[in-house]
């Protein structure tokens, strides 16, 4: 191995007069080749400094036999030091007197601290006992006493309100003696109190006084005990200057061990020239930037390319031109609740709040104002959130204090009995338009959200002939019905793109609420949305876009999963492959 690294290594000077030596080595290992240059260079200096480093280690060792002695001889001495300062209560001289005179000076600054509090502890006492009868005590002279700080406030609380009490009281009224009687027993208290104090300010004043006496009889023996430490000291010091001096001569001998001069001196370590023989890097570098570049535009492309659903509100104005977009819904969460609660703050409870008054500003002028205003909430297709905004704006309203009725209409696959945990087959509208015997009254029920202005009518029996009930004049004397006896009649109705029913009962809405759900309605499906509002095939249309996958104004991120099925099949819609993020339901 030696061998083999002896004839790759070349050296050569720099020039022909130059003394300055350089040495070369080629390999394929960058790290490698520059390690066996530069750890060759280090070894022959290494050689040359263990050789120059002899002499000052011989120095060294012999100053070192000289410190132990000496070490001896110096720790007797302050041995000596110790014992004394021990047997006088001493650390030095100098910090003994100042800390003599702080405690000297902070007992004197105590005492005339307690005696402050002392006399002004007897001129409130004198206060209370020779002042007037149920007059304010003094608060404020800086007595340092909670007990007595707190009993005064009271007291003279009490004054107060007895002073109040005698406006409109004689002092005979049985509240007033109550009062009487309650600061007699403060006032007593006080008293106890401030008796209490001024006896152990005396106490603590007696303390101070004995602790600056023992502190003036320390001060005067100083003298006597600084002549004693000098004599000491003196012997200390000599030993001590020669002890330092060998000190300074071994670190000496060891500074130059440490810092003998390598034999050579080194310009430049090992480094490697940029331009490598191969492989061509620039190549590579280039081919891996235009890969780069290509594959996460493709994927990106890829990914716009297949997406055909709404995602944005800025994309449906796109679209859909002057029709009014009224409300942004966000996307539930996995475990937060379908339907808002009265004075919920979240943000889906505000974007109903935002719907509702949004829709105030749409409803047309009406012939008789103590009828009810009709509002249908459909949607393009299925699983777009109909029914979920439908009771959730219900709710929204009858916390206005408006009696609002909720109408499952969908009469194919109604999903409103779901909400109210009941019976998919409770008779409801279906039984109203089929039969001329069933009564209003008996369909209606009663507030099953606990909301107290919310009721409720459900689609009932799933029909053979849905269209056809839908068309007979029956139908709009039970909106007539509803009109004459709620603020708001919320219809959940069909689809309009899958079936006709919506379409044919809609000249009896006021308002058409469009529901399109985020990342479910296809974009191409709201060239019907267009088609019915230019046709005025539905009435005075505003769009919802429901399941925003947006962050709200209190930093959190909503959502629900909501499905819609329709036939008699209750399978949810299916999700694309690369969707499989989206939250539905």
């Amino acid at each position: 191995m030696l061998r083999i690294l002896s004839k790759k290594i070349i050296a050569q000077p720099v020039g022909e007069q130059s003394m300055i030596l350089e040495l070369s080595y080629q390999g394929e290992n960058i790290t490698k080749n520059e390690a066996i240059l530069n750890n060759l260079v280090k070894q022959f200096n290494q050689d040359g400094i263990e050789d120059r480093r002899a002499v000052s280690k011989r120095t060294a060792e012999f100053i070192e036999k000289r410190l132990v002695s000496l070490a001896v001889e110096l720790d007797t001495v302050e041995t000596k030091k110790v014992e004394y300062k021990e047997l006088s209560d001493l650390v030095t001289l100098e910090s003994s007197a100042t800390q003599l005179f702080m405690k000297e000076g902070g007992a004197e600054s105590k005492r005339y601290e307690l005696e402050n509090q002392l006399e002004v502890a007897k001129i409130f006492k004198e206060q209370l006992v020779n002042g007037k009868e149920y007059s304010l005590l003094p608060a404020n002279l800086g007595i340092e006493n909670s007990s007595v700080n707190n009993l005064t406030q009271e007291y003279n609380t009490g004054v107060l309100e007895l002073q109040r009490l005698l406006i409109s009281a004689t002092p005979q009224n049985p509240v007033v003696t109550h009062q009487k009687d309650m600061l007699d027993n403060i006032r007593g208290n006080i008293i106890e109190s401030i008796n209490t104090y001024i006896n152990s300010l005396n106490i603590s004043l007696q303390n101070i006084q004995l602790r600056e006496a023992v502190t003036s009889s320390r001060l005067g023996n100083l003298p006597e005990q600084e002549k004693h430490i000098r004599n000491i000291e003196r012997q200390q010091e000599i030993k001590e200057r020669l002890y330092l001096f060998l000190l300074q001569k071994r670190e000496e001998a060891n500074l130059q061990y440490a810092i003998t001069t390598p034999t050579i001196k080194v310009v430049d370590y090992a480094f490697t020239d940029p331009e490598a023989v191969s492989p061509k890097s620039k190549i590579i570098l280039l081919a891996a930037l235009i890969l780069g570049l290509l594959i996460p535009f493709g994927i990106l492309y890829l990914r716009f390319l297949l997406n055909t659903k709404i995602e944005s509100k800025d994309q449906l104005k796109k679209i859909v031109g002057d029709i009014p977009v009224v409300a942004e819904i966000p996307q539930l969460e996995k475990n937060n609740a379908e339907i808002i609660r009265p004075n919920d703050r979240t943000v889906l409870a505000e974007a109903f709040r935002i719907l509702r008054t949004n829709l105030s500003y749409m409803s047309p002028s009406r012939k008789d104002e103590n009828q009810g205003q009709v509002i249908y909430v459909t949607s393009t297709t299925k699983g777009e959130g109909k029914t979920f905004t439908t009771v959730n704006l219900g709710i929204t309203y009858s916390t206005t204090n408006k009696k609002v009725l909720v109408v499952g209409c969908d009469l194919r696959n109604p999903q409103l009995h779901n909400y109210i945990q009941r019976d998919k087959n409770t008779a409801g509208v279906s039984s109203y338009l089929y039969d001329e015997n069933v009564d209003f009254d008996s369909l209606i029920i009663h507030d099953p959200l606990k909301y107290g202005n919310l009721d409720i009518i459900l689609s009932g029996n799933i029909p053979p002939n849905p269209a056809e009930l839908l068309m007979t004049k029956r139908f709009e004397s039970f909106l007539n019905e509803a009109k004459s006896r709620y603020d708001y009649i919320l219809v959940d109705t069909a689809p309009t793109i899958l079936v006709t029913d919506t379409l044919l009962i809609s000249s009896l809405a006021d308002i058409s609420v469009y529901l399109v759900r985020a990342g479910v309605t296809e974009s191409k499906l709201l060239e019907h949305v267009k088609e019915l509002h230019k046709h005025k095939k539905l009435r005075n249309i505003g769009i919802v876009i429901n399941g925003l996958q947006e962050k709200g104004s209190y930093g959190y991120k909503y959502g629900y999963n909501y499905g819609y099925g329709y036939g008699y099949s209750d399978e949810s819609p299916k999700r694309r492959f690369f969707k499989f993020w989206k939250k539905r339901k």
